[in-house]
C-alpha cells in the first residue's frame, strides 16, 4: 500500500494520526468473518479454520454468484509464498468430496445458529473457487504473480490490504486497498454460465418471473452489463465487469421474494455524479436484498431516479469543461 497520510481535524486544527499495528491474525480473522463487506460486499461466509489435505484455511465463503472463495489472512505483509498457500487450499476445496464439503458448512451454520439454505445452491457439475488473500502490505512480487496468474490462465485472485491508525479517543480506523486483475470475460463454460434468456425461464418457473425481468431490463435500460451465472445474474458496470453492483437470484425465499444483493459504495465508486448517501436513500445500503414485488418496484424506480440524476451531472460537467 502506497504510504499514506491522515490527520483528524479538530477544533485547534489538523493533528496527525499516526499508524498503528492492527494487531493478532485473529482479530481480522474475526473482523471479516463477522462483516464480510471489509473484503467484498456479498459473501457469505460458511467456515472458519477449515482443516484440508494443504493445511487450516482461514475462511471459506460463496460468493453471490455461488463460487467458493478461500480467504487466507495474514497478520503482516503478503508474500507470494501467501497466494501459493491459498493457492493450494483452493486446490483442495475444488478437488474435496461434496458430501465432505457440505458437512464442513453445516456443522459452521449450525454451530453459529444460522438457518440459511446454502447447501442446496452450491452443488451442481462443477466447481469453481476464488483466491483473496488479506494483510496490511504486500510485496511486489505477489503482484506480479497474481496479475500473471489471472492475465494468463484467468485465475480469479483478489488481494485485499489494511493499513490501521489509532485515535487520541482510543477508536481505530481502518484504511482498505482493494487489488483484483479484471479477467476477460470469456466463453462461459456450461456448468458454471447460462444465458440470460435461461435465467428468465428459471425466475419464471421459480414465480418471480415479473420481479426478475424488471430487475434485469433497468440494467440494461441505464447502460449496465449483465453477467448471468449458474442461477444469479450480476449486474456490473461496463468499466469493470468483476465489481457487482447488485446481484439477483433465480431462487425465491420460502415466502416467494426476490433475494440479491446490492454494493451502494460500488455504485457511488463507478459513477461520479453520485455519491454513496444518495445511493443508500434510494436503495437501501450494502446489504442481503430480500425484496417483495412492491419493493422491487420501489427498487427500479429508485434505480431510475440516481441514472437520471448521474446523467443531468454528467451533462453539467461536460458543459463546465466547454465553458
Amino acid at each position: 500500500m502506497s504510504q499514506l497520510g491522515v490527520w483528524q481535524v479538530g477544533e485547534q486544527g489538523p493533528e496527525r494520526v499516526k499508524p498503528t499495528a492492527i494487531g493478532l491474525e485473529t482479530h481480522l480473522e474475526s473482523w471479516i468473518e463477522n462483516d464480510p463487506d471489509l473484503v467484498e460486499t456479498g459473501l457469505r461466509i460458511v467456515g472458519r479454520q477449515v482443516r484440508v489435505a494443504g493445511g487450516v484455511l482461514d475462511l471459506l465463503a460463496v460468493d453471490p454468484q455461488g463460487r467458493w472463495v478461500v480467504i487466507e489472512i495474514k497478520k503482516g505483509r503478503l508474500y507470494r509464498e501467501t497466494l501459493a498457500q491459498a493457492l493450494d487450499y483452493a486446490s483442495c476445496i475444488a478437488s474435496m468430496p461434496a458430501e465432505e464439503l457440505q458437512e464442513i458448512v453445516r456443522n459452521y451454520l449450525n454451530e453459529r445458529g444460522r438457518e440459511e439454505d446454502i447447501v442446496s445452491e452450491l452443488e451442481e457439475e462443477e466447481r469453481e473457487v476464488r483466491v483473496c488473500v488479506v494483510g496490511l502490505s504486500r510485496d511486489p512480487s505477489l503482484d506480479r504473480v497474481a496479475e500473471f496468474l489471472a492475465r494468463r490462465y484467468s485465475v480469479p485472485i483478489k488481494v485485499v490490504t489494511f493499513e490501521s491508525y489509532k485515535l487520541a479517543s482510543g477508536e481505530r480506523i481502518l484504511l482498505r486497498e482493494l487489488s483484483e486483475v479484471e479477467v476477460a470475460v470469456t466463453r462461459p463454460r456450461k456448468t458454471m454460465a447460462r444465458s440470460l434468456e435461461e435465467l428468465l425461464a428459471d425466475a419464471e418457473a421459480s414465480g418471480i418471473g415479473r420481479e426478475f425481468r424488471m430487475l434485469a431490463y433497468a440494467a440494461q435500460r441505464h447502460g449496465l452489463y449483465l453477467r448471468p451465472w449458474k442461477w444469479t445474474l450480476m449486474i456490473t458496470p461496463q468499466a469493470n465487469r468483476t465489481r457487482m453492483l447488485y446481484a439477483i437470484e433465480t431462487r425465491p425465499d420460502k415466502a416467494g421474494r426476490l433475494l440479491g444483493w446490492i454494493s451502494a459504495e460500488a455504485f457511488a465508486e463507478f459513477f461520479p455524479g453520485l455519491t454513496e448517501e444518495e445511493v443508500v436513500k434510494e436503495l437501501g445500503p450494502s446489504r442481503r436484498l430480500v425484496l417483495t414485488a412492491e419493493e422491487v418496484e420501489r427498487f427500479v424506480a429508485g434505480l431510475d431516479r440516481l441514472f437520471a440524476k448521474a446523467h443531468r451531472s454528467e451533462v453539467e460537467e461536460n458543459q463546465e469543461r466547454q465553458a
